[in-house]
């Protein structure tokens, strides 16, 4: 499928990066409303108990997550086709809608940056199992919208997107450039200390129409 700027108001296609101990420990594909995954973000890192967490489940690796191979990604996705292939064949009630479940939802695109939320939930009978997104689709910035990206060593929270936007920061002095050179990247539009984030969802909502250029 391709992609297209939504010019109205959402954007689409997003990831949600955490880094910490100094490497790039998830990242989450999102299909849907990458502005507002900010939020979600948010509303998890107003609970210090939830970075805590999200840290000491990081640092149990694969006791508490399992991240797929491409190998076991591509079965896994093979298995969900034939799984809907099934459920859309089956004999329904015309009088009820349902959507099939992605199962596990931890590998869902509908997650985004709620595999935060996941994660802290995590137990070694029950491992998170995630996909770490290739994060090359960051230079595709006309398909990745919006990346946001939980700094667990700078305790901050980063906002970069595609869209029109006055940035704080050069692109080339991204952490992206240090990653991906020359390649078309998207840019810093915000960063929030874990310590001073807006004192409300609409404080925050109010600080992206700061700076924001008419498309």
């Amino acid at each position: 499928m391709g992609c297209y700027r939504n010019i109205v108001k959402m954007g689409t296609r997003n990831l949600t990066i955490v880094y910490y101990k100094g490497k790039y420990r998830l990242c989450q594909y999102g299909q849907w409303d990458g502005d507002s995954q900010g939020l979600t973000i948010y509303n998890f890192l107003l609970d210090p108990a939830n970075i805590t967490k999200l840290e000491k489940v990081l640092d149990a690796g694969d006791s508490l997550i399992h991240t797929l191979t491409d190998e076991e990604y591509k079965a896994w996705g093979e298995e969900m086709f034939a799984a809907q292939m099934a459920w859309n064949q089956r004999p329904r009630d015309p009088d009820t809608w349902e959507l099939f479940q992605v199962s596990p939802i931890s590998l869902s695109r509908d997650t985004g940056a709620n595999i935060l939320n996941l994660l802290v939930q995590a137990t070694e009978q029950e491992p998170v199992k995630v996909k770490f997104w290739d994060m090359k689709f960051i230079t595709d910035t006309l398909c990745c919208e919006w990346t946001w990206v939980v700094d667990l060593d700078k305790k901050v929270l980063e906002a970069y997107t595609s869209w029109e936007y006055d940035l704080i920061e050069k692109k080339e002095d991204s952490r992206f450039a240090e990653l991906f050179g020359n390649e078309e990247l998207p840019g810093l539009v915000k960063r929030y200390e874990f310590g001073k984030l807006p004192e409300s969802r609409k404080a925050m909502l109010g600080d992206f129409e700061v700076g924001r250029k008419e498309e």
